[in-house]
């Protein structure tokens, strides 16, 4: 059987160098692999690290995909445009 590192050499776009590090879960701000542990210092590009395993958060994304996953700034949606005024005032 094909390790997931060997399967993503021969499936996955290469556009930039990565670690040899395989996480398979995540809790707030810690990443687990089979052995060790990290701080989430790396969420992505143009994403907002909100950590990982929070329940409370998984249901609100799954209330909203139920709905409206994306679209694109050139539509009005009005979660968008009540967090953008939340964001604001605070």
């Amino acid at each position: 059987m094909q390790s997931i590192f060997e399967i993503d050499q021969e499936y996955v776009l290469h556009n930039y160098g990565r670690e040899k590090i395989e996480f398979i879960s995540g809790k707030n701000a810690t990443l687990f692999t089979e052995s060790e542990e990290y701080i989430d210092f790396g969420g992505g590009i143009a994403v907002v690290s909100v950590g990982h395993g929070n329940t409370r958060l998984a249901e609100v994304i799954c209330d909203q995909a139920r709905k409206l996953i994306h679209t694109s700034n050139l539509y009005y949606i009005e979660p968008q445009a009540l967090l953008a005024k939340k964001l604001i005032e605070l």
